[in-house]
C-alpha cells in the first residue's frame, strides 16, 4: 500500500485511485519500478467501477482496480480506448457495485455493446476523418467474427458528400468488400428540420 505522505503534487508516476475526480490521479509518485503499471491502456476501478484512459505508465493504490490492453497495438489509440471506455461504462456500470466488483475473471465473460440499430446493422455516426483507417481495421477484424456466429454483417453508410465527420470516415470500398450488405442511410429531402415545406422526394 502507499502511504498518504508519499503522495505529492510532482513525480514521476501518476497515482491512480478508483475515484472519479481528475481522472482518477490524485497526485504523483515515486515509486519501484515492479508497482508500475505500463500505461496508454484503460484503467478500472474495481470497487467504483470509475473507467478511465491512462496514456502513461502509473501506480495504482488497490489490486482491486483493473488494466485493460487491447491486443492488437494497432488499436491502441487514444480516440479508439476513449471509445471503449464509454462504451464500457454504458455496458456495465449498471452491473458491478462496491459489494458485487469486477474482477479479471468475470469481465471475461462480460459482453461488451457497440452501435448497432434495431435491425442490427452495424451504425457508426460521426466519427472524424482521421478515424477512418481505424474504423476498417475493426470492420475487417468484426466481420468474419460475426460470420463464424452464421450472422450476416450489414453496415449503414452516409452519402459521399464531401463532409469529414460524416461522410469521408468511411471507405466504402474496404467496407463493401467485408460486408454483406451496405445500408445506404437516405433521409426525405424535406424533413422536420427543414427549412422550407416541400416534397419527400423531388
Amino acid at each position: 500500500s502507499i502511504l498518504k505522505e508519499w503522495i505529492k503534487k510532482t513525480g514521476n508516476y501518476p497515482y491512480v485511485t478508483a475515484s472519479e475526480g481528475n481522472n482518477s490521479i490524485a497526485g504523483y509518485v515515486d515509486f519501484d519500478t515492479e508497482q508500475i503499471e505500463e500505461g496508454n491502456c484503460i484503467s478500472i476501478g474495481g470497487k467504483t467501477m470509475v473507467v478511465t484512459y491512462k496514456s502513461k505508465d502509473y501506480v495504482s493504490n488497490d489490486s482491486h482496480n483493473l488494466a485493460l490492453y487491447i491486443d492488437d497495438i494497432r488499436g491502441r489509440t487514444e480516440k479508439a480506448q476513449l471509445f471503449i471506455v464509454s462504451a464500457i461504462k454504458s455496458a456495465l456500470s449498471h452491473k458491478y457495485t462496491w459489494g458485487d466488483s469486477i474482477s479479471k475473471s468475470k469481465i471475461k465473460s462480460d459482453k461488451i455493446m457497440l452501435p448497432v440499430t434495431d435491425s442490427g446493422n452495424i451504425d457508426f455516426e460521426y466519427m472524424k476523418q482521421e478515424d477512418r483507417d481505424l474504423f476498417s481495421r475493426f470492420m475487417i477484424e468484426l466481420s468474419p467474427r460475426i460470420k463464424e456466429l452464421g450472422k450476416v454483417v450489414s453496415i449503414d453508410v452516409t452519402a459521399p458528400d464531401g463532409s469529414p465527420d460524416w461522410s469521408l470516415c468511411f471507405d466504402r470500398k474496404v467496407l463493401s468488400d467485408v460486408s454483406d450488405y451496405m445500408m445506404f442511410m437516405a433521409y426525405d429531402q424535406h424533413g422536420v428540420s427543414s427549412d422550407e415545406e416541400g416534397t419527400v422526394a423531388g
